[in-house]
């Protein structure tokens, strides 16, 4: 949000409040540069004990952009949208649930090089739930566990393609529920007691 207002600078004046620290801008780009950037910066740290990090964040108010109305803008605003950022209660999905909510078991699949939902958003919500991938996989990725099937609850990916080359229409979106393995493997999960197996040979191949 914050990046969106890039008319907003910081101007000479009387006031050191409103081009320095006080103002909240970022003191390595004060001269003609713009207020927030460059972001994130240790310049919108407060200390605080007691956060994890003993620090939290802390946007002064004039270096806030600004409306047609000459109102800053409040970045507490932001935790009202915080609720709705999956991101936000993904670790409650598998364990911990939420009140009145059940644990879930979770089939992800994720399709290499998807030209619609990009790869590491659904790398990023895996690692947050605590979900592990089924082994063999076709590549491993930071704090996401390798795992022996069958399981609970897994991430399977197809392989990337063999050449250097993007093909023209890779298809890879809705490609990968069109496998004989998936379908498979989709139908077991859905059943009652149902959980996550390899039906391929090795990592399922998208050929």
């Amino acid at each position: 949000m914050l990046a969106t207002f890039p008319s907003l600078r910081c101007s000479a004046s009387t006031d050191t409040a409103l081009c320095g620290s006080l103002s909240g801008c970022e003191m390595l780009n004060v001269s003609g540069g713009h207020c927030l950037v460059p972001y994130p910066s240790s310049v919108f740290e407060a200390d605080d004990g007691s956060t994890a990090t003993g620090k939290r964040i802390a946007f002064l108010r004039r270096g806030m952009p600004v409306n047609n109305m000459g109102v800053y803008i409040d970045p507490i605003i932001q935790q009202v949208w915080d609720r709705a950022e999956p991101n936000g209660w993904h670790h409650h999905t598998l364990s911990n649930p939420l009140p009145n909510t059940p644990v879930h078991k979770i089939l992800v699949h994720m399709s290499f090089g998807d030209e619609q939902v990009a790869n590491i958003g659904i790398e990023i919500m895996v690692r947050s739930m605590g979900l592990p991938q089924l082994a063999p996989a076709a590549r491993s990725f930071f704090d996401i566990p390798d795992l022996a099937g069958p399981l609970d609850s897994a991430m399977v990916e197809s392989p990337p393609p063999e050449t250097n080359i993007p093909p023209t229409n890779y298809g890879a979106h809705g490609g990968m529920r069109l496998l004989n393995a998936i379908q498979a493997q989709i139908d077991q999960f859905l059943r009652t007691g149902g959980d996550v197996q390899n039906f391929c040979s090795g990592p399922c191949d998208p050929e």
